[in-house]
């Protein structure tokens, strides 16, 4: 038995040495792979340029956008919003119009995210539409839909997007609470029968909530305010900001609050905005001269490269002497595109949490780039903050390009989701002496 058992503990050693051995012996494989190549990397020449988007459709989205902020490298971004409320029964009906009161009517909206610098608060006015809004149209980010000249409800206010309040008894998510005018409710029970939500739509079309441009409170809470509505009040670089909103969530809704007179009885209603409820985001953006759009006019001759979401400024990508590679013997183990950031014009400006890639023709059309079909896994695009850059992993597109004959002009980056938030980012471009962007290429030589 001691000799069986001396043979097995040799036996042991002998294969954790030899394990060892070869651990010594080899050399590790790079970080990324995922099977140890003994690879090369080289990199990839880039030229970049910026652009801005024509159309940017932003209906059906679950996040609506609203407020207005001055970037001091991107200028001013001004959103707004468009939706249809819904009934929450099948009908509603008020008998005896004369029977009722109404106490209030509010408007609350399920805080998503908030982006620029909270220091001073800004106004959000709400209108109601004059003309109908479908869930199976197409709304851009320059779509309007005409209002009535009268205000229906506004706030001013800091988003606070930890406190929940309570409504109806139960605590709710962060909500932002706008008061509108009780004339609505009374519009309401006035009508008197809602037979349908079809019904309920041809008689109220739906709500607009966008910035108010014509006002503007300062940080000592005094009040400024254009003289005519011909010339908008901006905020100053570097305040103001632009909140996002979970309209699908099922505590975004208005409620009216009303009593019956006849039996003493406090009651409320709400509508709510479903999935199926129409809906679209509406941008603007004023460059003035900022420092990041001056960039499109102007040879880029900076160390910088920007892109912003909505239908912002974006960043274009010229692979050079891709095709040199062609003539070689080499495999693509892995091809790594890095886009480090440039935090120092970060500040209080979230940045992204992914950015996207397409691959463009000579024509200008846009196609879903071959990696992104393995998953976000594998295609990344994500800031990762131990090296302050964002990552792509572009392997079957740069095989695709040097062995499936794949011809295109460029590659796009925007903001992934740039139709529901308002983020920016400024890049080292391939240009930066230290830390620039640059495409890493991981190659094995094939043997003959």
């Amino acid at each position: 038995m001691r000799n069986k058992f001396y043979s097995a503990l040799f036996f042991i050693l002998g294969v954790l040495l030899l394990v060892y051995a070869c651990k010594k012996k080899t050399t590790p494989a790079p970080g990324y792979l995922s099977d140890p190549y003994n690879s090369e990397m080289i990199t990839i020449p880039l030229e970049s340029y910026h652009d801005t988007l024509d159309s940017l459709p932003t209906s059906k989205v679950a996040y609506m956008m609203a407020g207005i902020m001055n970037d001091p490298v991107f200028g001013i971004a001004m959103s707004s919003f468009y939706a249809q409320p819904h009934l929450t029964t099948a009908s509603l009906s008020f008998t005896n119009p004369s029977d009722y009161v109404v106490d209030s009517v509010v408007l609350y909206l399920a805080y998503q995210a908030n982006y620029g610098p909270v220091t001073v608060p800004i106004t959000l006015k709400v209108f109601e539409l004059t003309s109908d809004i479908y869930i199976d149209s197409t709304y851009y980010h320059f779509s309007q839909i005409p209002v009535k000249p009268y205000l229906i409800g506004a706030v001013s206010y800091k988003p606070n997007l930890t406190d929940s309040p309570i409504v109806e008894g139960i605590k709710r998510s962060p909500l932002l609470r706008i008061p509108l005018k009780k004339s609505l409710g009374e519009k309401i029970i006035q009508h008197g029968q809602f037979s349908s939500n079809d019904d309920w739509k041809a008689f109220f079309k739906g709500i607009c909530v966008q910035p108010d441009i014509y006002t503007y409170i300062d940080e000592d809470n005094q009040i400024f305010a254009s003289k005519t509505l011909s010339g908008p009040i901006f905020p100053p670089p570097g305040q103001g900001f632009i909140t996002s909103f979970n309209l699908v969530n099922t505590d975004s809704r208005i409620i009216m609050y009303y009593r019956q007179l006849s039996t003493g009885t406090q009651a409320t209603y709400s509508f709510n905005f479903p999935v199926s409820a129409a809906r679209f985001n509406h941008f603007k953006i004023y460059p003035n001269g900022s420092q990041a759009y001056s960039s499109l006019t102007t040879p880029v001759d900076t160390t910088a490269a920007y892109i912003q979401s909505m239908h912002g400024i974006y960043l274009n990508l010229r692979l050079k002497n891709l095709e040199n590679l062609k003539s070689k013997n080499y495999y693509v183990n892995k091809a790594e595109l890095i886009l480090p950031v440039n935090n120092s014009l970060t500040g209080s400006y979230l940045l992204p949490e992914r950015l996207t890639m397409a691959f463009v023709d000579s024509t200008g059309n846009n196609y879903q780039i071959p990696d992104f079909q393995e998953g976000l896994t594998f295609f990344d695009g994500t800031y990762h903050s131990d090296i302050q850059a964002y990552v792509f992993n572009i392997t079957r597109y740069i095989h695709q390009k040097l062995n499936a004959g794949l011809i295109d002009d460029h590659l796009a980056v925007y903001v992934s989701g740039r139709a529901i938030q308002a983020t920016r980012v400024v890049l080292n471009n391939e240009k930066h002496p230290v830390n620039p962007m640059q495409l890493k290429l991981y190659i094995s030589k094939l043997k003959n």
